[in-house]
Formats: structure tokens, sequence, C-alpha cells
């Protein structure tokens, strides 16, 4: 079997204008849809863009989209500038009193060095990219592909440090000290055959660095409690490559990380990842063992996995598109522990010839694409509506939960699993295949 992963899936996702998506539509006409909710004068209906980004958000809104899923835009537009301002002020006084040489810089340095020099796509952002005029949206509406920027990212009024978006500056004008540009089209009548060759986002590595860097202090100097981890790198990379304004990445990072350290106060990670253990040896009697014959330990390849939200596991696109699936729930990271599970059904067959290195090989490099990840997401969700069918006074598992995991069973995700253990098995036809996954 040579099929690629996308195909043995069916592809939900990567699409040329003509393809139809889960939902029936064209891309053209999904990412009309986005921009028509998103262009509500007075109020965002966040329920429709739920519903619409359970099947995958287009690159050019997905910033946008992600900031009213997380809370961060609000609904009613009426207020929106002076809680943009608010918010503003807020990070630029954060930034403002966090030390210049903070005691982590060092570490968040290197990291984001290591996680740059793997994730190719980031060139994107310090690249200018020539576009084709009659391809490009007008106005502020250029995707982050095409190095341009997100609409409702209007000026505070405040520092234009962070503005990094702004008010649509004419074309080709800088930003300021965070070195982002912003591009305009002019919405002219365009020749069809004419380019515009848009500055890049930022204007180097090092600008790029600069945001990670200041986000992570600001938030530590914020949130006194908490403890740096290396997954914050990766946990914040798909804000940076997203979204257009550095307050709203800082604010959209805050809000993942409340629910992280609710997940954490509520239920430690050793508990989370006895719980998960004890479902996978439930569900998955066959390949647990083999883990245990291998001494494939859950601490070197699950607990990586819960801490990242998978963002360090997954090719960086499909993060995205998981991402999506995560946010458009109000509480979508709960759905986390079960895509994990479902990832190992789908890679079943193949980790059953390996041994222990190879395995976490395997399990740190995953194989899907982004047109798995509604199948992987759809398969997750059939595995915890199973559990919480036969759930008694079972096991509490992520955000209340239940399950008895004598009655667990995998049924409605049945029809599921062949389809993506297809989609795994390209991925491994050969012991030598793993072994480069290993490197």
């Amino acid at each position: 079997m040579t099929m690629t992963a996308a195909a043995a899936v069916g592809s939900t996702g990567h699409h040329h204008h003509h393809h139809q998506t889960a939902t029936g539509l064209t891309v053209s006409g999904v990412l009309d849809e986005y921009l028509e909710t998103l262009s509500a004068e007075v109020t965002v209906d966040v329920a429709k863009l739920r519903d619409l980004a359970r099947h995958g958000i287009p690159a050019p809104v997905r910033g946008d989209v992600w900031c009213y899923l997380l809370g961060i835009a609000p609904a009613d537009r009426s207020h929106e500038l002076s809680r943009k301002r608010a918010r503003a002020a807020a990070y630029e006084a954060l930034c403002a009193s966090t030390p210049t040489h903070h005691p982590v810089l060092k570490q968040v340095r290197g990291e984001v060095n290591r996680f740059l020099r793997r994730t190719p796509l980031f060139n994107r952002l310090v690249t200018p990219v020539v576009i084709p005029l009659a391809d490009a949206l007008p106005g502020p509406l250029l995707s982050p592909e095409n190095g341009g920027t997100s609409p409702g990212s209007e000026s505070s009024g405040a520092s234009d440090r962070f503005n990094l978006a702004g008010s649509s500056p004419p074309m080709g004008a800088g930003s300021g000290g965070a070195g982002r540009r912003s591009v305009f089209v002019d919405q002219s009548p365009l020749d069809a055959a004419a380019v515009h060759t848009a500055p890049p986002l930022y204007s180097g590595v090092d600008a790029v660095r600069a945001v990670f860097e200041r986000v992570i202090t600001a938030y530590l100097n914020g949130a006194t409690q908490a403890n740096y981890h290396p997954s914050w790198v990766v946990l914040l990379a798909p804000f940076v490559y997203c979204i257009r304004d550095e307050r709203d990445i800082y604010y959209c990072f805050e809000a993942l990380m409340q629910q992280l350290e609710t997940l954490d106060y509520e239920q430690p990670l050793p508990r989370r990842v006895s719980q998960f253990m004890v479902l996978f040896r439930k569900t998955l009697p066959d390949l647990y063992t083999y883990f245990d014959d291998e001494s494939a330990d859950a601490k070197d390849w699950l607990a990586p996995m819960f801490q990242s939200l998978l963002a360090r596991e997954l090719p960086f696109e499909s993060v995205l598109r998981l991402w999506d699936a995560y946010f458009a729930e109000r509480h979508g990271i709960a759905l986390h522990p079960y895509l994990c599970l479902a990832l190992l059904h789908a890679l079943k067959d193949n980790l059953e010839d390996l041994e222990c290195s190879e395995i976490l090989g395997v399990l740190r490099r995953l194989p899907f694409k982004p047109a798995d990840i509604e199948n992987l997401v759809y398969l997750a969700k059939n595995l915890r509506m199973d559990a919480e069918r036969d759930s008694g006074a079972g096991l509490e598992f992520a955000h209340g939960a239940s399950l008895d995991l004598d009655a667990f069973g995998v049924g409605g995700a049945d029809d599921w699993v062949p389809s993506l253990q297809a989609a795994a098995g390209s991925y491994n036809q050969t012991r030598g295949f793993a072994l480069a996954m290993s490197r």
C-alpha cells in the first residue's frame, strides 16, 4: 500500500478552489461565509463561527476567528474599540514592567531557535511574496501566506510598538519597533496580469523571535505562580503565525494557558497520564501490552503530547487544523486525551512492528496531514461519546467527563478506525522509515 495519509482518509481540508469541503461548499464559498460573519456590524455570530470552525478555518481569517472563539474579541462590536484600547494599554504596561533581562530569556531564545529551524513554514513571515493582484483580497484581508494583515486590527491609539497590523498604512509602509509590516491593496480596478510584492510581515527572524520573547516574559510577569516550560514556545507558535497584532497574540496565548492551568490544577499531569493509561489498556490491550514489553514509557511519549497539545508532534499545518477543532468547542481541550487515543487506534498496526526507540520516533513526529484531522477528531468524539454513554460512577476525565472503564467500548468509532489506519499505513511500510522518523 503506497497511498498517502491524506489520500487514504479522504481530503477534507487542503483543496483547490473547485474542490468541496466537508460542509459541501467550495473553499472560496467557505471563506465568503466567514467574511460575511466577521463583517457583521452589530454582533458577530460566534455560534456560527464555532459551527464553521469544526470543519476548519481558511488561513486568511484564522487569526480573527480564533480571537472570537477564545473570547478575546467581543461578539458585541459596540464596545470593540474601547475594549481593544484597554487591552493594548494593559499589555504595554505588562511589557514595560517586565525585566529586560528576564531569567528565562536565554531558555526561551534557545527553544525558539530550535523551533524555527524545524518549522520552515515560519519563513513565510519574513519572506516577501509576489501576489497576483487579481487573486488578492481587497483591503487588509490578505492571508498570512501571502504576507498580509487581518481585519479588525485598528490601531489602539496607544503606542504603535505592538500595533503589528495597524490600521493598514500605505502599501509597503513600516510598522514601527516590532519589525512587522502591513500591506494594503488598492481597491481600484485591477489588471489581471499585475502583481504586487508584499513586504514581509516581519523584518527578519530576530523580529519574530522578539515576539516570542516579549509575550512569554510578559505572561510570566503577569502570572506570578506560573513556571516556564519549554512547551510554551510550541503553544505560542500557532498564534504568532496566524495573528497579526502582538497584543491579540498575547491574550489568545493567555486564554489557552489559563485553560491548561485550570486543567492542571484540577487534575495534575501524572494523574491524567495514569488515567489515560488505564483507558489505553482497556481499549487497545494488545498495543498496550506491546508498549509494556518494549518499555515504551508513557512519560516519554504521552506526557509531552499532553503538555504541547500535539503542537510539537504534529506537522505545523496539522496543528492549526486541530486547534480549529479544539477552539470551536467551549471546552475543546477536554477532547485532547481522546484525540491521543484516536492516534493510537490509527497507528496501531504500524506501531506493533517497532522497537521502543522507533515507537518513540513515530509518536514524536506524527504523520497526519491537515486533511486527516477531521476524521481523527470524529473518531475522538466517538470514543468520548461511547465512554460517556457507558459511564456509571466512573473515572473523572478532563472537565468532568466520567468514564466507567469496565463498560467502555469503541462501538461507534469502529467504522472510522480502518480509514485512519490506512491513513497511517504509508508511514511505516519499512522499519527503515521508522528509524528515519526516530532520528
